[in-house]
């Protein structure tokens, strides 16, 4: 049957893109994730396409696009996050997906805005290829183990071996991990509040420190990490007498935890909340502590230097608009992402 692809009414068509999502997507797309994603953020409201089959009328597939606010060339520009993108499984073949993703990218190709970018899975990866779209680089995988004892009693094999080496390295974990010095005026604390004005002002501080400068606000923050139904996110914030020098934001689930972002204005600063971030969890039982983002990245030879090991790499799709297209190509190293920057 024919596919028609229609732009989706947020308000209209919520119980239809909930039920979407839901079905085959993920459970967890409930109401209060599509209140949060789609129409709290400060960016502004996503957008959304359906597919219909237009023999049965039923809806098959959804792809959505989350705004952001960012600084481009130093120029304040809109972008989006594309993701929820889902197709029913009786129809997972190329046609549909194409007809879909096109339908993002055409708007974007349009000028509806600057650009946009997507973490693709595999199977959308053969959508892109067929578009002729090819991953600006990858996102690597760090990963730093806390915890050997248990690392190492599921890792090997042979009980008895497995029992003996676990009790030996247990009692190297009751020492906390390693890590750099800390500068005698720099404080480190978990903050509980909402974010603040001091936020904003780190946020106007690093926004020439790349060509694309993605909104790390204290509303995108809020928004991000305070008013998320999903994970529980804490933030460790780093201060001196001048006042906040950066952030680690991070998420634990189980023995494994996550840094979805740091901010920082300096090295010293980043190698301080990430080591001091690794301790808190260390505390909490976590047993590794993964960040993931481009090699290029300015944090990532802050986490080789402290033990960090790449592990699996990911590709990332950045599409730009018609004003994009007219400047020199960005790379990796302009596009600073980090976990935190998915917002599916």
């Amino acid at each position: 049957m024919p596919l028609k692809i229609r732009l989706a009414d947020l308000g209209a068509d919520r119980e239809v893109i909930i039920d979407c999502l839901r079905r085959f997507l993920s459970p967890e797309a409930d109401a209060a994730r599509y209140d949060w994603l789609y129409l709290g953020s400060p960016h502004g409201p996503a957008m959304a396409w359906i597919s219909v089959d237009e023999g049965s009328g039923e809806t098959i597939g959804v792809a959505s696009a989350f705004p952001r606010r960012a600084v481009l060339d130093g120029a304040e520009v809109l972008g989006w996050v594309l993701g929820d993108f889902c197709i029913h499984p009786e129809y997972r073949t190329l046609g549909p997906a194409l007809q879909l993703n096109r339908a993002c990218l055409d708007a974007v190709d349009r000028g509806g805005v600057a650009f946009c970018y997507d973490f693709p899975s595999q199977s959308m990866m053969a959508v892109y290829r067929r578009l002729r779209i090819s991953p600006i680089g990858s996102v690597v995988r760090y990963s730093r183990v806390l915890r050997w004892g248990r690392r190492l009693g599921r890792a090997i094999p042979v009980p008895g071996l497995r029992e003996g080496v676990a009790a030996i390295a247990s009692i190297a974990d009751l020492l906390p991990p390693r890590r750099a010095r800390v500068p005698a005026d720099l404080s480190m604390r978990l903050h509980a509040d909402a974010f603040g004005a001091e936020f904003d002002g780190l946020n106007r501080e690093r926004r020439e420190t790349s060509r694309l400068h993605l909104d790390r606000s204290a509303a995108h923050l809020n928004w991000r990490y305070r008013s998320n139904p999903g994970p529980r996110y804490d933030l460790l914030a780093a201060r001196d007498a001048r006042g906040l020098r950066g952030y680690a934001v991070f998420t634990q689930r189980g023995s494994e935890a996550e840094l979805s972002d740091v901010a920082a204005l300096d090295d010293e600063a980043a190698r301080a909340l990430v080591d001091e971030a690794a301790a808190v969890l260390w505390r909490r039982g976590a047993v590794t502590l993964s960040m993931s983002l481009f090699p290029s990245h300015s944090i990532a030879p802050v986490l080789r230097h402290g033990g960090y090991r790449p592990r699996e790499e990911s590709p990332v799709i950045f599409h730009g608009g018609p004003a994009l297209q007219r400047r020199p190509a960005l790379a990796g190293v302009d596009i600073p992402l980090t976990h935190g920057d998915r917002e599916s």
